[in-house]
Order: C-alpha cells, then structure tokens, then sequence
C-alpha cells in the first residue's frame, strides 16, 4: 500500500516516474484532459495507480453534470415521445448530451481567442496590453510574455532503448514522448512545407517497425487521418530531418547533437534557457 502510496506522492512532485518533464507539454495536460493522461503515460508506468487515476478522473463527480444530464433526458423523452424505451433514451440522451458539450467547446474555444469581439469574450485587447507598467522599471516586458514551459532535452540520435520493432505500448509511449510536438521542413515539397511530428499516432509496418506520424500545415484531427505520412525512425530520416529544423521557441527544446552533451546538460541548463535549440 505504501508503495501504491509513494506513485501519489511522485505524481503530486513529478519525481520518481513522473519526474519526466515532457510528460507535461502534452496537450492532454494542458487542456485538462486528465483521463486522457493518465491512460498515454502513468497507466504505463504504474501497476495501480495509473489503472485507479484513469477510473477517477475521467468520471464527473459533482451533481451538476447529473443535474444537467436529467435535463437532457427530459428534453428527449417529452410529449409524444414520453412512452421511449429506457434504451432508446439512454442513446438518444447521450447523442443530444454529447452535441450539447460539444457546442459549448466550441464556444468557448472562440471566446478565448485574442480576436473575438463579442462582449462575453474572455481575452479582450485590455488583457493583451496590460504590462502594470513594468517598463518604467526598466523591465522587457515582452520577454514576461514569452511562454515558459519545462526545458525539453532532446538527443538527436537513435538511442540504446528505442526498438521500433517493439509493438508494446511502453515503447509506443516512450517513442511518443520523445518524438512527438517537434517540427521539421519536408524537403521534398517544392518550397518546404512545415511538418509536425504527432503526439498521439504512430505507424507500425510490417518488417520496418513503428513510424512517426507528420502532421501537415492543413491537418484538423481524426477525421482527417488521410494527409498524415509516416516518417521512418532512423538517423538518416526523421533524426536528420529533425535537427536541421529550428524548433519553436514555444517548446523550450535543447538540442543535444553529440553524447558527450549530456555530461554538461546541468550545467548550461539556465545559462541558455533563452534559446530554443543549439
């Protein structure tokens, strides 16, 4: 039970197994979809908290997604179709619940974002230039703005413990978490087209191993699973094509080119907190 206990406290500390800074730029994370989460990396990596956090944090429990539902149930079963069958009402509920949670996102999404202009918008032109005048203070204001996340090490070389012929989820995870959110120019495309490595999909082909999944410029999600290419997880192809490519600074990445780097990595950690890859 202590044990059980000590993956509560590591999560809670991001120590011992959670103690993966990467783990939590993903947008799972940051959008708050903590079932998610925990099913792509504690699951993995815990033999029982992972299974209970899955269980717990994707249930709703406060009365007023119950309180909601009931209303949804009796917006479907009503007038003339108040003799429905429980089954009948239990689909329907969930298809006119789901539509209902699905508006509400994408309402919210558009009131959040830094061009609406309707009077319910979260983020208005105030919020973007409200500085509490720290620039009579001698201070870069636009440096405070910078998005700052965990500094991500990433080694451009095919490590000892990536085996792309390991169907296992712990390797599909781990290539994941390595891999996935970085950027590189398809060089191919006539002028170079910006690509994005999946977070959540790769490839696995017969006799060549799992494949990083680019996403192209014009990708909107599953639905559109067609335009995605499988990028091979060599040295010579994805490793190459990866370290050639500036990565946003938004990703706090650190390029490490040679092994004898990460003798030094704590060292320089601060010192080039700034700049996004070396």
């Amino acid at each position: 039970m202590s044990f059980q206990f000590s993956h509560l406290i590591n999560s809670f500390l991001s120590t011992g197994v959670f103690n993966r800074n990467n783990w939590y730029n993903s947008r799972d994370c940051t959008n708050g979809d903590s079932a998610k989460w925990h099913e792509k990396y504690s699951r993995h990596y815990t033999s029982v908290f992972g299974y209970i956090a899955c269980r717990v944090t994707s249930k709703i429990c406060g009365s007023g997604g119950a309180e909601r539902g009931w209303a949804d149930t009796k917006v479907v079963k009503s007038g003339k179709r108040a003799h429905l069958s429980s089954e009948k009402v239990l689909k329907q509920g969930t298809l006119y619940t789901s539509a209902n949670i699905r508006r509400a996102r994408i309402k919210r999404m558009e009131l959040e974002k830094p061009g609406c202009t309707k009077p319910e918008a979260v983020w208005v032109s105030d919020d973007e230039q409200f500085d509490l005048g720290l620039e009579k203070w001698d201070v870069v204001v636009l440096e405070l703005k910078k998005p700052l996340g965990p500094r991500r090490l990433f080694k451009c070389w095919v490590e000892d413990w990536e085996n792309v012929m390991d169907q296992g989820q712990v390797m599909r995870v781990r290539l994941l978490n390595k891999y996935g959110g970085l950027v590189f120019d398809d060089i191919d495309s006539n002028p170079p087209v910006r690509m994005r490595v999946s977070t959540t999909k790769l490839k696995y082909i017969k006799r060549s191993g799992w494949h990083a999944m680019a996403e192209p410029p014009d990708y909107v999600g599953d639905d559109d699973d067609d335009v995605l290419e499988p990028i091979a997880i060599t040295n010579d192809v994805l490793l190459e094509l990866i370290k050639n490519t500036e990565q946003p600074e938004i990703l706090n990445v650190r390029m490490i080119r040679v092994t004898n780097d990460t003798e030094n990595e704590d060292n320089d950690g601060d010192d080039d907190s700034s700049n996004s890859s070396e």
